[in-house]
């Protein structure tokens, strides 16, 4: 049985809890790739695109965002 926490479940939360470390990573490689490129080209990144899999977990975009402070949208198929 789920025990609930407001209008999340234990099991989301603990879901929630594992993702953090490897997020976390994700966002220290996307830092270090962003001083990267303003090294390389003295431009900013002002938008970061998303796809696959992972960019459909809930939060996942806001997450990024809110780590790296720059907006991230999810990218659009061609089809």
């Amino acid at each position: 049985s789920s025990e609930m926490t407001g209008d999340v479940t234990r099991e989301q939360v603990d879901f929630s809890g594992t993702l953090r470390a490897p997020i976390d990573q994700l966002i220290l490689e996307m830092r270090q790739a962003i001083l990267t490129c303003k090294s390389s080209t003295h431009e900013n990144v002002s938008t970061i695109y998303v796809c696959g899999g992972t960019s459909l977990l809930p939060g996942i975009m806001r997450v990024i965002e809110e780590g790296l402070q720059i907006p991230v949208h999810p990218l659009k198929p061609l089809t």
